[in-house]
């Protein structure tokens, strides 16, 4: 009897260790996830560096319902095209648009 006590227990021990390095992993991989900045969002998303985004550039990555989200996205943020509709934003619109959309998040 207490051979079967100490195995259960033995294996409720490796069971929980195990939870607890999984936990921890998970947590040290959270801390390792950069925060990008507006600015260097824009500069990965403007392939041709001409200080624009496109729609095509904007989409260009996503995939699946990525994608459908990503257009919605986009009409929100190209409402802030000012100078140059055809192109698509400049970084100072982009950076409206982001900041704009970040608020609302937090309301």
């Amino acid at each position: 009897m207490k051979i079967k006590k100490t195995l259960v227990l033995a294996l409720l021990a490796g069971f929980v260790a195990s939870i607890v390095a999984i936990s921890a992993e998970a947590a040290v991989q959270k801390k390792k996830r950069k925060k990008v900045s507006v600015e260097d969002r824009f500069k990965r998303l403007d392939k041709d560096k001409n200080g624009f985004v496109s729609k095509e550039e904007f989409l260009g990555a996503a995939k699946g319902k990525r994608k459908e989200r990503a257009e919605r996205q986009w009409e929100r943020m190209a409402k802030f095209a000012k100078k140059d509709k055809e192109k698509g934003l400049n970084l100072e619109e982009f950076k409206a648009a982001s900041v704009r959309k970040r608020k609302k998040k937090k309301d």
